[in-house]
Formats: C-alpha cells, sequence, structure tokens
C-alpha cells in the first residue's frame, strides 16, 4: 500500500516540475516595475517563471534586432517595424501608456505645472532635466522635441546621467521630466503630469520574439499582463492597461 502511494503521488506532482518553464523578458524600465509584479502573480498563478531585463528603448530594438535571444520584447509601438525580421507579428499586442510627468527634490517648493501656460512658465524658471535621446531614451526625445516649440524658446534643457528623477535627487537638476513609472523614486517628488495638450507619453507594446525557447508560454504570459484584473499590478508601476 505504501509503494502505491509513493507511485500516486510522483505521478500527481511529476508533471507540475516537469511543466515549470522559464521565460526572457526584455523591457524599458519604464515599463520593467509593473511587469516584476506580474511575473510575481504568474509564477503563483501558473508555477512559470518570467524573468525581466531592462535596459534603454534603443539598445533594446537594436540587440534584439541583432538577434539577441528573448522570449518577449516590450517596446514603444514605433519601434517594432525595426523588429519585423525577428519578431512574430500576429503576436504583436498594445499593452497600455505610461504618462510623464514632472519631479522635483524631497522638501523644495512644489511649482504650480496645473496648465500649459503654468507649466511653461515655470520650466522658464527652473529648466528641465531629460534623459539622453541619443542613449535610446524615449521619453528623453519627447521632451527634447518639446523643447523645440516656439513657446518653450529660452527653457534650458539639461540631459541627465540615467532617469532624471535620479539627477533630482541627487540635486543635479531643480526639475526633471520623464515617464511617471521612472519618477517614482526616493528623494523626487511628483509634482504632475505633463499638460495633456503636449500629448507626452509613452506606449507600450509587446511581441514574442522569432527565436524565443517558450513561444506558448510567452503568448500565455501575453494574456496574464493584458487581461483586466492585471490593470492593479501595472497600478504599482503607473502604466495605465487598455481598455
Amino acid at each position: 500500500m505504501l509503494r502505491k502511494c509513493v507511485v500516486l503521488a510522483a505521478l500527481v506532482t511529476a508533471p507540475m516540475t516537469a511543466s515549470a518553464t522559464d521565460i526572457l523578458v526584455i523591457t524599458p524600465g519604464s515599463a520593467g516595475l509593473g511587469l516584476k509584479t506580474l511575473a510575481a502573480d504568474w509564477a503563483k498563478a501558473s508555477g512559470h517563471n518570467a524573468t525581466i531585463q531592462t535596459g534603454s528603448s534603443g539598445p533594446i530594438r537594436d540587440s534584439v534586432a541583432g538577434g539577441t535571444a528573448c522570449d518577449l520584447v516590450v517596446l514603444p509601438p514605433s519601434e517594432f517595424p525595426a523588429l519585423a525580421a525577428v519578431t512574430k507579428k500576429d503576436t504583436l499586442t498594445f499593452v497600455g501608456t505610461i504618462p510623464m510627468a514632472a519631479v522635483v527634490k524631497t522638501g523644495t517648493p512644489h511649482p504650480d505645472i496645473s496648465t500649459l501656460d503654468k507649466f511653461i512658465a515655470t520650466l522658464k524658471k527652473t529648466g528641465v532635466g531629460y534623459a539622453d535621446p541619443t542613449r535610446g531614451s524615449t521619453s528623453g526625445g519627447q521632451v527634447a522635441k518639446m523643447l523645440t516649440r516656439p513657446e518653450f524658446a529660452g527653457v534650458k534643457g539639461i540631459i541627465t546621467q540615467g532617469a532624471p528623477a535620479n539627477a533630482v535627487a541627487r540635486g543635479e537638476v531643480p526639475l526633471g521630466i520623464g515617464t511617471l513609472s521612472e519618477d517614482k523614486i526616493e528623494g523626487a517628488d511628483v509634482i504632475g503630469h505633463v499638460p495633456p495638450e503636449l500629448g507626452m507619453k509613452l506606449d507600450i507594446s509587446t511581441a514574442i520574439c522569432n527565436n524565443a525557447k517558450a513561444p506558448a508560454e510567452a503568448q500565455a504570459f501575453i494574456k496574464f499582463i493584458t487581461r483586466p484584473e492585471a490593470a492593479k499590478s501595472w497600478d504599482v508601476g503607473s502604466l495605465i492597461l487598455k481598455k
């Protein structure tokens, strides 16, 4: 009888062990916190693991286009045409949007940026720190483009080392603009979103890589992170899930 119980236990547990799979997800840091939260949820729900590897959009695009192995790549939708040859077109999925926001150092006054005019007036006084667009920062590229608009003439732009919120926390710049997900750091206070009239935000999509080792599990992870119930976990990373 004891031998039968041992055999039965082995039959029950063996498939669960054998089916455990690891997938690699490469993403900009702006979506990293939400994805790490969801990866932990997915591990509990499915028994599979998702490793979340972060970087900047440009280098990620170039690396994946060059053949870097991954199961899923997460990027702004505008980057995927360059990845058409290395991703599965029928798996391209829009996930959601991360707002752009302004930050100042904790303990300093919070300027009013509630309207476009007040936002512009504030930046003319403080200048603005932003991530380096030449190093592949999509959010930095949006700020650089904003500064070319006539109404922002005279605003001093300061390219930061790393995320602008970190530079603000270190006291290197008085005000920074980046994605809301990356602005939520100790030592920096979010003072508000960039005015909606400027149309500054970071859209996020994902697709399965052609060289994925576990495409079925990667597809399951896409479904998991885009289901309505995932909105709460995404909120940790400030992404607004597509409805």
